[in-house]
C-alpha cells in the first residue's frame, strides 16, 4: 500500500473510529462495468429502491478516471477528497454523508446496477465507496438490474482475473 493509500484509509480510520483492518478485498479489482465488460451490450430492468449491503458492490461505471485500480486505489483516487475529509469529522457525519441520498428528489442519489446478486456504483462513488470501507448499509439506492448481456458469474470471473494482475502490479513496488 502506498503511502496516499494508507494516509486515505488512517483517515478513515480516524474519523469513524473504527478498527478498519486491512482486507483481502481491498486490494480487489473494481472493474468499470461500461469501459471494460459491456461494451454496449447492456439492458436494463426497471428501477427499484432497495437497501443495499456494501459487501455486495464490486464495481463501478464512471467514465475513464478510476480504471484499473483496486478498491484502496479507488478510496486514494476518489475526486475532490478535500472536500470529503474538510466536511467529515466523526462516525456521524460519514453515515450522513452516505445517507444525504435519501431524499427522494435528491439529484444526487446513490445509484447502482445489480448484476445477480452483486451491484455496480453508477453515482455516488464517494459515498458508496466509503460506505464499503466503513462497512456502512446504503438505505436507499435506486437500483436498475441489469437483465441482458452479463452475468454474475462471468463478473466476478473477470474480478478474479484482474485482481491478480493488479495484485502483481502493487505488490512489484513494496
Amino acid at each position: 500500500m502506498n503511502n496516499y493509500s494508507q494516509t486515505s484509509l488512517e483517515w478513515l480510520r480516524q474519523v469513524s473510529g473504527l478498527l478498519i483492518e486491512d482486507e483481502e478485498w481491498h486490494y480487489h479489482y473494481v472493474p468499470n462495468l461500461d469501459c471494460e465488460l459491456v461494451h454496449g451490450r447492456l439492458g436494463e430492468g426497471t428501477l427499484v429502491e432497495m437497501q443495499v449491503d456494501p459487501k455486495d458492490i464490486v464495481g463501478l461505471s464512471y467514465g475513464f478516471a478510476y480504471n484499473g485500480k483496486v478498491w484502496i486505489e479507488h478510496l486514494r483516487d476518489l475526486k475532490r477528497p478535500s472536500s470529503i475529509i474538510h466536511l467529515n469529522h466523526t462516525l456521524d457525519d460519514l453515515k450522513r454523508f452516505i445517507d444525504k441520498s435519501l431524499l427522494e428528489d435528491s439529484f444526487d442519489r446513490i445509484m447502482l446496477r445489480q448484476v445477480g446478486t452483486k451491484f455496480i456504483i453508477t453515482n455516488g462513488q464517494h459515498r458508496a465507496c466509503i460506505a464499503k470501507f466503513i462497512n456502512y448499509p446504503i438505505k436507499s439506492a435506486s437500483v436498475y438490474p441489469v437483465i441482458s448481456g452479463l452475468t454474475e458469474n462471468e463478473l466476478m470471473n473477470f474480478i478474479h482475473l484482474k485482481t491478480e494482475e493488479a495484485q502483481s502490479r502493487i505488490f512489484r513496488y513494496l
